[in-house]
C-alpha cells in the first residue's frame, strides 16, 4: 500500500476511534494544571509534588481551607496526590477581582453601543461589541487569551474577572449573534475559566483555539486546539481537537463530526508588490466552500480581510504593508470549518509608488521623443521606469533608474505603456504604479514656400510616409511671429496648400497636424518667409518676362 494511503488510512482509524470514545462519553487526560471550569466548578489537574494545602493556598487564598477541598473531592491523603486527578473547586469560592479587555485590533464598522471602537479602547464587564458587515475586531484578556469578532457579530464581555492569587482569567463572552474565534491562554500557563455562550450552548475550555457561531436556534462549536465542554439543555459534550460539535432548535447535542482536513494551497510569490493577490488551493473530497483570510498574525487572531469562497481560488483585497498570514480552511456539507492552511504573504507596499504627473493617462502627444514626470515619495532614494508597447509591459522597450523626478526619452510614433515604482536606500523596490496608455504622434511638419507667381502664394511641407498620415492637416499664415494677425487659416489633406499672395514683405507660417480623432498637434516653429516685390501693370497683375514674373528694381 502507498504510504499516502497508509498515512490517510491511520487517520481515518484514530478518527474513528476517537469519535467512538465520545460517543461512548469517554474522556481523556489533560496536562496537569489549571484546566478550566466544569459548569461552576473549576478543574485543576494533579502535578507530582501537588498538595491541597498548596492548591488551596493558591486558588483560595487561604491555606486553611484544604479541609473544604477534601470533602468535596474525597481525598484520603491531602498531602499524597496522585498526579492526573481532578480536583474541582467551586468557582464561587475562588476570590477574584476585576479585569480588563483590550481592543488590539478594529477595522469597518465596529461599536460599543452606539460609539465608534477604535484599537486601543479598555472594555469593563457587560460591555457589548457589535460589528457590522465589514467590521471586525480582536480583543485580548490580560493572559494573552485573544478573541476575533467576524462581521455581523454581537457579543457581551458578561463576565471579566482573574483569580486574585492564581493571576488566572475568569471570562465568559455571550454570542448574540454571529461568532468568534478564541485563541487561549496561548503562554500555556493554564486555564481558569473561559466560556462563550449562545441561547443553546455553552462551550467551556479546556484547550486553547475554538470557535462559537450562533445562528438563530442552532449554535455550533468547533474545536481546533486541546478540548472543550458543551454544555445544552439536553446534556453535554466533551469535545477534542478536530471535531465540531451542533446544538439544535431543542437544545439536543448532535454527534460530534471531523473536521476536514487543511487544504494544500498552491505556491505563492515570495513578495506581493500590490495590496491584492490571486490564491488557489487544491479542492478537496467533502468540502463544499472554503473559509479563506488574511490576518495580521499566524494566529490568525487579526483578520483583515475574509470571504466564503465556493470555487477553490479567492483574491484578497485592501492589504496593508509587511507580513501577513493568509488562511484557507475547507467547509464541509455539515457546515463546520476545518483545519487551517497558514502560509506567511510578505507584501512590500513601501516605498509607495510615485504619484505620475506626465503623461497622463490616455493622452497624445507629438514629436520624437517625451518627458515622463512624477511627484517624489520621501523615503525613496530612486525611482525605476519601465517603458512597453502593451499593457503587461512585457516586453519592456525601455527602462532607467535615477534619482530625478523625470526622465527625458526618445520614443517612435505609436502606442506605449509606462509605470514607475520607488526604490528604497537599500535599492529594494515597493510597488509599481498602475499602468497609464499614451500614444506618440509624429510632430508637425515645418511648411516652406513652393511656388509664388505674383498672384497665388502655395506652401508646402514634407511628408513622413513612414508614419501615420494624419486626418488633414491645419495652415496658418500671418504677418507677425506670434500669429497675433492671422492672415490666412486653413485645411488640407495633403502636404501643399495655396494661399492669395499677401504684398510684399516677412510673413511667417506654421503648421498643426489634425489626428483622425480629431485632436491637434502643437504647430510646427514659425517660418520666416521674405515676399519680394514684383513689377505690375495698370491692372495690378505681375509683370512677366517668359514665365516668371519680374522683381521690382530686378
Amino acid at each position: 500500500m502507498p504510504a499516502d494511503r497508509r498515512d490517510s488510512s491511520r487517520h481515518g482509524r484514530r478518527r474513528a476511534a476517537v469519535l467512538a470514545g465520545l460517543l461512548l462519553g469517554w474522556q481523556a487526560g489533560v496536562l496537569a494544571g489549571p484546566a478550566g471550569a466544569d459548569g461552576d466548578r473549576f478543574i485543576h489537574v494533579v502535578d507530582s509534588g501537588d498538595t491541597l494545602i498548596g492548591l488551596a493556598d493558591r486558588y483560595l487564598g487561604d491555606a486553611r481551607k484544604w479541609t473544604e477541598l477534601q470533602r468535596i473531592n474525597q481525598v484520603a491523603d491531602p498531602r499524597r496526590l496522585p498526579p492526573g486527578l481532578r480536583i474541582r473547586i467551586p468557582l464561587s469560592w475562588i476570590p477574584t477581582r476585576p479585569a480588563k479587555v483590550r481592543v488590539i485590533a478594529a477595522s469597518g464598522t465596529v461599536r460599543l453601543g452606539d460609539t465608534p471602537l477604535r484599537p486601543g479602547t479598555q472594555l469593563d464587564e457587560a460591555a457589548r461589541v457589535v460589528t457590522g458587515a465589514d467590521g471586525r475586531a480582536t480583543l485580548e484578556l490580560d493572559d494573552g487569551s485573544r478573541v476575533a469578532l467576524p462581521p455581523d457579530s454581537v457579543v457581551e464581555v458578561s463576565r471579566l474577572r482573574v483569580f486574585a492569587r492564581a493571576l488566572l482569567q475568569d471570562a465568559v463572552l455571550r454570542i448574540e449573534r454571529g461568532g468568534a474565534d478564541a485563541s487561549v491562554a496561548p503562554n500555556h500557563n493554564g486555564v481558569g475559566r473561559f466560556e462563550m455562550r449562545t441561547r443553546t450552548m455553552i462551550t467551556g475550555v479546556r484547550g486553547t483555539r475554538f470557535e462559537v457561531e450562533a445562528s438563530g436556534a442552532e449554535s455550533r462549536s468547533t474545536v481546533l486546539e486541546g478540548r472543550v465542554t458543551v454544555a445544552a439543555r439536553r446534556g453535554s459534550q466533551e469535545v477534542p481537537d478536530g471535531f465540531g460539535i451542533a446544538v439544535g432548535p431543542g437544545g439536543r447535542l448532535a454527534p460530534p463530526r471531523p473536521l476536514q482536513a487543511a487544504p494544500i494551497l498552491q505556491p505563492l510569490p515570495a513578495r506581493i508588490y500590490a495590496p491584492s493577490l490571486n490564491v488557489a488551493w487544491q479542492p478537496a473530497p467533502g468540502a463544499t466552500a472554503w473559509r479563506v483570510s488574511v490576518s495580521r498574525d499566524s494566529a490568525r487572531t487579526e483578520p483583515i480581510w475574509s470571504a466564503t469562497m465556493r470555487e477553490p481560488h479567492a483574491t484578497p483585497a485592501g492589504l496593508p504593508h509587511g507580513r501577513l498570514y493568509l488562511s484557507v480552511r475547507a467547509i464541509g456539507a455539515d457546515g463546520f470549518a476545518g483545519y487551517p492552511a497558514v502560509a506567511p504573504l510578505d507584501v512590500k507596499l513601501e516605498p509607495a509608488a510615485p504619484f505620475t504627473l506626465e503623461p497622463g493617462a490616455r493622452t497624445r502627444h507629438h514629436g520624437s521623443a517625451i518627458t515622463l514626470q512624477w511627484a517624489a515619495v520621501a523615503n525613496a532614494s530612486r525611482y525605476e521606469i519601465e517603458l512597453a508597447r502593451d499593457a503587461g509591459c512585457a516586453p519592456v522597450e525601455a527602462r532607467e533608474t535615477t534619482a530625478e523626478v523625470s526622465w527625458q526619452v526618445p520614443l517612435a510614433p505609436g502606442d506605449w505603456w509606462w509605470r514607475i515604482r520607488s526604490l528604497d536606500a537599500d535599492g529594494e523596490p515597493g510597488p509599481w504604479s498602475a499602468v497609464l496608455p499614451f500614444s506618440i504622434s509624429p510632430a508637425a511638419p515645418a511648411a516652406a514656400v513652393t511656388g509664388d507667381d505674383g498672384a497665388v502664394l502655395r506652401l508646402g511641407w514634407g511628408v513622413d510616409t513612414t508614419v501615420a498620415k494624419p486626418a488633414a492637416y491645419r495652415l496658418q499664415l500671418a504677418d507677425d511671429p506670434r500669429f497675433a494677425h492671422v492672415l490666412a487659416d486653413l485645411r488640407s489633406t495633403e502636404g501643399e496648400a495655396a494661399v492669395p499672395r499677401p504684398p510684399a514683405g516677412d510673413y511667417w507660417v506654421r503648421v498643426a497636424r489634425i489626428e483622425p480623432d480629431g485632436a491637434t498637434s502643437p504647430y510646427s516653429a514659425p517660418q520666416r518667409i521674405a515676399l519680394p516685390a514684383y513689377l505690375r501693370d495698370a491692372a495690378g497683375n505681375p509683370v512677366r518676362a517668359t514665365d516668371a514674373p519680374v522683381r521690382h528694381g530686378g
